[in-house]
């Protein structure tokens, strides 16, 4: 599933239950800290947010519009 999260400058995001995927910034700029982490990141248009860790927190430096791309897995059952 393809997701887009669009925040306002200075608007903050602190998503609930991570799931597994790429998180990416189509364009603006964001300040992004983990519960528990020492170091802040800025990311900026086309990088790739480090969203492997509990407890995120997404701020809009500017104007800002991320694509959240999750990994869902389906387990089918097989007939044999």
């Amino acid at each position: 599933m393809i997701y887009h999260i669009k925040l306002q400058k200075g608007e903050t995001w602190k998503p609930q239950g991570l799931k597994r995927g790429s998180y990416k910034v189509l364009n603006g700029q964001a300040w992004v800290t983990y519960v528990g982490v020492e170091k802040d990141f800025v990311m900026s248009d086309g990088e790739y947010l480090p969203a492997t860790q509990i407890g995120m927190v997404v701020e809009a430096l500017e104007d800002l519009t991320l694509e959240i791309q999750t990994i869902e897995f389906r387990l089918e059952a097989l007939s044999f």
